[in-house]
């Protein structure tokens, strides 16, 4: 009898039913409805990331090879920040996840790219160029950013391959204080890569269409 009885919770844990997650303050109804859902996203390898919260702390888990590993976590102080603070998936790659994380209410985001499967950070990338109208951010197989602060060029960064090509643009036309922003509908399209910046032209500002042939930067 106790043998089928180990043999019924040695199968529950492997398969996560013996293991509750923590997704609630029982002392505190706001923080329960208001911080974030503990959703399970699952990875094109199986593996899975899910935030868990409870009334001291918020922490999101990369789980894959039966192994977990914490990637973000923060107290329930600013508990309704979560998704500005937190890390929000935006793009899975072969090999890493990219996260959007420290977004203020009125400035840029940080990008984090984190290993798939250890969960270590590999870098950040400030704010990325990409159509801040949509729900999610515009990432194709690589990611867009400003090479330097004199806005110059442009990096076309691919990530899976980590090569990484620069294409210049006119940065004495952008006139906000967050350059990204000023850069707008962004779409590929046969292998051409568009996207309208802002121009200044007879006292007036206007914006004026770049195409890149990505042809010429191979991933």
């Amino acid at each position: 009898m106790n043998l089928i009885l180990s043999f019924i919770l040695l199968f529950l844990t492997s398969f996560g039913f013996a293991q509750t997650r923590q997704c609630e303050c029982q002392t505190d109804s706001f923080i329960t409805q208001y911080t974030t859902n503990c959703e399970t996203r699952y990875l094109k390898d199986s593996s899975m990331l899910y935030y868990q919260f409870n009334c001291d702390s918020i922490w999101l888990t990369l789980e894959n090879n039966k192994q977990k590993h914490i990637i973000f976590s923060m107290t329930t102080e600013y508990y309704s920040y979560t998704y500005r603070l937190g890390y929000q998936f935006a793009k899975e790659f072969n090999s890493s996840i990219l996260f959007r994380s420290g977004c203020p209410a009125n400035g840029p985001c940080n990008f984090i790219l984190v290993d798939k499967k250890t969960g270590e950070k590999i870098t950040e990338f400030g704010e990325l160029i990409y159509d801040h109208s949509a729900d999610s951010p515009f990432i194709h197989s690589f990611i867009l950013y400003f090479t330097d602060s004199l806005l110059s060029t442009i990096t076309i960064h691919y990530i899976d391959s980590n090569k990484k090509y620069k294409i210049a643009i006119d940065g004495q036309q952008f006139k906000g204080i967050i350059p990204e922003y000023e850069i707008d509908n962004i779409s590929v399209n046969q292998s051409q890569l568009c996207f309208t910046q802002p121009y200044h032209n007879k006292r007036k500002w206007k914006t004026k269409p770049v195409k890149v042939d990505l042809k010429k930067y191979a991933p």
